[in-house]
C-alpha cells in the first residue's frame, strides 16, 4: 500500500538508519514495510529494488496470511510494540531474511507482549542479532538484553502499564517511561534500532557491514547487485585501484557523482566490490527539446571476476540492470551514452547493450596556419563573475543547429565542467565584437605544454571557424605548437580541415535509442572532449 500523501519531517528517516538499508537491500529484492506512514522508507525502499524487486508497505492492523507467500529478504517494521504479531507467520519461509526495528519493551508491554518472549522466539527461530549503538552497528547479545529485562518485577511492570497516564502527551509518556526503566536498573536506550539477521544471511550481514574480516578473495560468481549510495565511495575508489591499477582522488570521484540520485550498480561480495557500473546524469537538446541522459563513466571489473564475460558476467548484470532501470521511454533517462575503452566496447556490442553511434577522432591544427582574427573582435579570458554571458550563446547554439543532438552548453555546465573541476585547470575565452560587447562565442582550453585541447566551444555555426582561429591565436601567444581536440566526425566537417586526425573511440548509444533516431538523426551526435568525463 503505497501513498502520496506529504512526509512530515518527524517522520523522515534517520542517515544511519537510510544508509543500512542502502547496503542491505539488493536489486531484485522483496521487502515489506510495515507502518509505512507518509510513504518516505516506502519510497526509499522502492529505488533500491529496481528494477525487479517489489516492496509491500502496509500498516499494522492488516491481515499479513493475505501478503504473497514468496519469501523476504528484508522486513521494516515502524510501530513500536507490533513486532511479535507481525512476524509470527513471516520467519519460517524467508532464509535470509534481515529484520529492522525498533525495540521498545514498554511499547511490547503496553501492546501486550512479554518483550523477553519476543527475544526468545526470534532467537527460537536461529536469528542473530546486531544493535546500533552510537550511530555504529555491532554484534549483539540476547542474553545481555534479556538479563537487563530480567531485574524488572512482572508485578512491577503490570502497575506500571495500567497506571500509564497518557493524557499529558507522547512526550510525558516517555519521560514516565525511562524513570521507570532507569528505577529498575535498566540502562539501555527506551527504544532503540535492532537487526534481526537469519542464519543464511548472517555472514553477508557482517562481511557487508565490515564486522567480518575474514573473507578472502572472491573466487565465486554468487555477487548481489544493489545501487551505490555516497556511502560506498571507499569500496568503488578500492575497485577502481583494483581494477585499472592506478588510484582516483576522492574529490574527482565525489565532483562527477555529487548531483547523481542513482549514481550506479555495484555487484559485491563477502563485503566487497567486484563491479561497478555508473553514470552521471545528462541533458541534450534535439530540436529544442531536452532530452535527459545518462553518460555511462567508471565500469569496472575486479581482475578476480574479469573473466567471465557471459550474461552471467559482473560486467553484464551490472549494465543490464542500470540501464533497465535508467533508460527508456517512461524511464528518468530517455538514453545512455559514453566512450567505452575498446574491450568494453567489444563486449558491450556482443552482449547487445551498446551501438556504435560515431566515431571520435583527436583532429590537430598547427599554429602555422593560424590566422589574425579580424580587427572587429577580441578574445578575453572568462570568469565566474561573467559566465552568464554563456547562457545567451547556448541558446543561439541550440535553435541553429536543432537537427544535432546538442549536449547542454550554458554558464551552469561551464562552471561545473571546467571551473569546477578538482584536479585539471581549464581556461575559458570569450570573443566578442569590441566597442559592442556582443559575444560571438566561447572556446574552452586545456593546456598541455606543447599543445592546447581544445575541449569545448559554444556559439553558432557561423562563428566556428572563427572560434577555431582565437584558439590558435591563444596558442601562437602561449607559444603552444598546435591547438587539438577529440569531436565526432559532424564537428570536424564545420571547422576548417585539420592539419592530422586519428581515431580514438566509439561513440556508443545503447541500441533501443540509437535504432530510434538512426536515419532521422544518423550522424548528428555533436560531442567534444569535454562532454567526456575524463578529459
Amino acid at each position: 500500500m503505497m501513498t502520496d500523501l506529504a512526509v512530515r519531517s518527524d517522520e523522515r528517516p534517520d542517515e544511519e538508519t537510510a544508509a543500512l538499508c542502502r547496503q542491505l537491500i539488493n536489486c531484485g529484492d522483496r521487502v515489506l514495510e510495515i507502518g509505512a506512514h507518509a510513504g518516505y522508507y516506502a519510497r526509499l525502499l522502492s529505488d533500491l529494488v529496481l528494477p525487479d524487486g517489489r516492496v509491500t508497505a502496509i500498516e499494522p492492523d492488516q491481515q499479513y496470511d493475505n501478503l504473497d507467500p514468496a519469501p523476504l529478504d528484508f522486513i521494516r517494521i515502524h510501530r513500536k510494540g507490533c513486532e511479535p504479531a507481525a512476524l509470527h507467520d513471516l520467519l519460517k519461509r524467508s532464509p535470509r531474511l534481515k529484520i529492522l526495528c525498533q525495540f521498545s519493551p514498554c511499547s511490547l508491554w503496553a501492546a501486550g507482549f512479554s518483550p523477553i518472549a519476543f527475544l526468545e522466539q526470534m532467537r527460537a527461530q536461529g536469528f542473530h542479532l546486531l544493535v546500533q549503538d552510537q550511530k555504529a552497528w555491532r554484534a549483539g547479545s540476547f542474553d545481555e538484553i534479556n538479563f537487563a529485562l530480567q531485574q524488572i518485577p512482572a508485578l512491577a511492570v503490570t502497575q506500571f502499564i495500567g497506571n500509564l497516564n497518557r493524557a499529558d502527551g507522547d512526550q510525558a509518556v516517555s519521560q514516565q517511561m525511562v524513570a521507570f526503566l532507569e528505577q529498575h536498573g535498566y540502562r539501555r536506550p527506551l527504544s532503540e534500532n535492532i537487526l534481526f539477521v537469519a542464519p543464511g544471511a548472517w555472514q553477508t550481514v557482517l562481511a557487508t557491514l565490515g564486522l567480518d574480516h575474514s573473507a578472502d578473495t572472491v573466487t565465486k560468481t554468487d555477487w548481489q547487485l544493489r545501487w551505490v549510495s555516497a556511502h560506498d565511495q571507499d569500496l568503488l575508489l578500492s575497485l577502481f585501484t583494483r581494477a585499472f591499477g592506478q588510484s582516483m582522488p576522492p574529490s574527482l570521484w565525489n565532483w562527477k557523482y555529487a548531483e547523481s540520485c542513482r549514481q550506479g550498480i555495484m555487484a559485491h561480495i563477502a563485503g566487497r566490490a567486484v563491479a561497478y557500473y555508473g553514470g552521471i546524469p545528462r541533458s541534450l537538446w534535439l530540436h529544442e527539446k531536452e532530452l535527459m541522459a545518462v553518460q555511462i563513466c567508471d565500469v569496472m571489473v575486479a581482475p578476480e571476476v574479469r573473466g567471465i564475460l557471459t550474461r552471467r558476467g559482473a560486467f553484464a548484470q551490472t549494465a543490464e540492470t542500470f540501464l533497465r532501470a535508467q533508460t527508456g521511454p517512461d524511464k528518468p533517462c530517455r538514453l545512455a551514452f559514453g566512450f567505452p575503452t575498446g574491450r568494453a566496447a567489444q563486449l558491450g556490442e556482443r552482449l547487445g547493450m551498446y551501438a556504435r553511434g560515431d566515431t571520435f577522432f583527436e583532429a590537430s591544427w598547427t599554429t602555422g596556419q593560424a590566422m589574425r582574427l579580424p580587427f572587429w573582435l577580441k578574445v578575453e579570458p572568462l570568469h565566474e563573475g561573467n559566465l552568464a554571458v554563456l547562457d545567451k550563446l547556448w541558446q543561439g547554439m541550440r535553435q541553429s543547429m536543432a537537427d544535432y543532438v546538442l549536449p547542454r552548453k550554458d554558464a551552469g555546465f561551464f562552471r561545473w565542467r571546467y571551473l569546477e573541476h578538482p584536479l585539471n585547470t581549464y581556461h575559458i575565452y570569450l570573443v566578442s565584437w569590441r566597442g559592442f560587447g556582443r559575444a560571438i562565442g566561447a572556446v574552452a582550453l586545456r593546456d598541455h605544454g606543447v599543445g592546447l585541447e581544445l575541449m569545448d566551444f559554444v556559439g553558432r555555426p557561423e562563428a566556428f571557424e572563427l572560434l577555431l582561429r582565437a584558439s590558435l591565436n591563444v596558442a601562437v601567444q602561449t607559444n603552444r605548437q598546435r591547438v587539438f581536440g577529440w569531436m565526432t566526425t559532424r564537428v570536424i566537417a564545420m571547422l576548417p580541415s585539420p592539419s592530422a586526425q586519428f581515431e580514438i573511440s566509439g561513440v556508443y548509444i545503447d541500441p533501443p535509442a540509437l535504432k530510434e533516431m538512426t536515419g532521422q538523426h544518423q550522424d548528428h551526435w555533436w560531442f567534444l572532449g569535454g562532454d567526456t568525463d575524463f578529459r
